[in-house]
């Protein structure tokens, strides 16, 4: 049944009341969102004005720059090795002439000391390893070539630092822990010896390379260190490795 006009009277004025209400909610949600809009404008006006730059990103940082003198040595050192193979002499020659015209290379006085080693010119191979290392003192090709001159010329000593700094660099080539078992033979350690040959033979050593070498199958029969030799071409070497290298003049 339809209510009379105090009753319509009545529920106008809740609903104006509810109305009015939410219009004051939304009008104060209006005033704060202008205050703090006109706070961030006026902020950043007045650190315009203030000659303030608004921020920026931190910029990437720049890409280190090519070492154009490493890439010449490189490429001036691989001709100088490659006319080695054929003609050392003259790749020695070339080597000193670029040294005399572009300036210190490491890898080009690396050609130049290999090109004299193999024009079996030890020692100006040795003065030319020397200044390849005086520029890079870890170079791994001249550490172990002038470490094998260094025994070849009975300095024991020297060969023993050269081969120090490469065992303490890795990654280590099974010719340097060769090298280091030869030096230990020659001091007569069996234990520092055997402990140089696994290393070699973890490295990828072909145990048949011995018999390239003279003084090795020597050991063969040497009482401290021959069994040691047995026992790593029994268990690392192949059927009739020894006789091979027993038989070898």
């Amino acid at each position: 049944m339809v209510g009379g006009p105090r009753e319509w009277g009545s529920n106008l004025n809740m609903a104006a009341g509810a109305l009015f209400s939410r219009l004051r909610g939304v009008l104060l949600f209006a005033a704060l969102l202008s205050v703090g809009l006109g706070r961030s404008l006026l902020g950043g006006a007045l650190g315009l004005a203030h000659g303030q730059a608004p921020a920026s990103p931190a910029p990437a940082p720049a890409a280190p720059a090519p070492d154009y003198r490493a890439e010449l040595g490189a490429r001036l050192g691989a001709q100088i090795e490659a006319l080695s193979a054929t003609d050392p002499e003259a790749a020695g020659t070339l080597g000193a002439r670029i040294e005399d015209r572009v300036g210190p290379l490491a890898e080009a006085r690396y050609a130049t000391g290999l090109a004299f080693n193999r024009a079996r010119d030890r020692d100006t191979a040795l003065v030319w390893y020397d200044r390849c290392l005086a520029l890079a003192p870890l170079h791994r090709g001249a550490l172990y070539d002038r470490a094998e001159l260094r025994l070849l010329g009975g300095d024991t000593e020297g060969a023993r630092a050269d081969l120090g700094l490469l065992l303490a660099h890795p990654p280590v080539h099974w010719s340097t822990q060769l090298r280091v078992a030869q030096l230990a033979a020659m001091d007569g350690d069996p234990l520092a010896f055997e402990r140089a040959m696994v290393g070699a033979l973890a490295a990828g050593f072909e145990l048949r390379t011995l018999a390239l070498d003279p003084a090795w199958r020597a050991w063969l029969d040497d009482p401290a260190l021959g069994p040691i030799l047995h026992r790593l071409i029994a268990v690392y070497g192949s059927e009739g490795l020894l006789d091979e290298l027993r038989s070898q003049p």
